[in-house]
């Protein structure tokens, strides 16, 4: 058997596990707010959400989904599978054949919802045009994007020297192409409700700078309180 072949009986195992109920849309209990970090991959969304983890945000990454089944698809081979190009796409290629093209989205509310019962969220990984919709429509105003825009070679070289999730040039420009055609992951970053762009040749440079500008932005919009001393519990 191979990987395809074993991923029919993962999903149904995650739709136990993570498939939630939109037959109602979300009621805010609290002042937490969602902020999905979009972008192409290397333009530093995971950086941000690093700063943002500093100032009552709790990231959720929509890509331990794809982790996770790729751990269960390992057990049931009775071999590691890899953390590779090769081995994810097609997990997440057939996640969007089998529940849609919003399934990230979808399979992450759950844990979103936990997140906001005791903090604001960021959300690293929101890709589709399907999957922004989606989570607009069931959060409304408490939701909004900060897209991080980034040199499509800058993103590269980042790629390449990250500790984790390494990619080579060839794989980021393959996966570029494949994410812009198939899964229209322009939308959300043209959505963006605010900008932040990152040439720098590393992730960070004034990138955290430019974060925390976003947040006294948020704060005078929305009036909630980012005070890092009074919000460390939450870490």
């Amino acid at each position: 058997m191979d990987l395809k072949e074993v991923l029919p009986e993962v999903f149904e195992e995650v739709k136990q596990d993570y498939y939630p109920d939109l037959s109602k849309t979300y009621k805010p209990e609290n002042k937490f707010f969602i902020v999905a970090i979009v972008g192409m991959g290397g333009a530093g969304k995971s950086a941000v959400a690093k700063c943002l983890n500093n100032y009552n945000f709790i990231s959720v990454r929509f890509g331990d989904v794809t982790d996770s089944v790729l751990r269960r698809a390992s057990h049931k081979l009775g071999k590691e599978l890899l953390r590779s190009e090769k081995n994810e796409r097609p997990i997440r290629e057939e996640l969007r054949v089998h529940f849609g093209m919003n399934a990230y989205a979808k399979l992450n509310i759950k844990r979103i919802n936990e997140v906001l019962k005791i903090s604001n969220v960021t959300i690293d990984g929101l890709y589709s045009w399907a999957e922004y919709k989606t989570l607009k429509q069931y959060y409304g105003d408490r939701f909004v994007t900060l897209a991080i825009w980034s040199p499509p070679e800058v993103r590269y070289k980042r790629t390449e020297e990250r500790m984790e999730r390494k990619r080579t040039r060839e794989e980021c420009i393959t996966r570029d192409y494949s994410e812009i055609e198939n899964i229209e992951k322009a939308g959300p970053i043209a959505m963006g409700s605010y900008l932040i762009t990152n040439r720098e040749s590393t992730p960070y440079g004034d990138l955290f700078r430019k974060a925390e500008g976003f947040l006294k932005s948020m704060r005078r919009q929305h009036g909630f309180d980012i005070d890092q001393k009074e919000l460390k519990e939450f870490k």
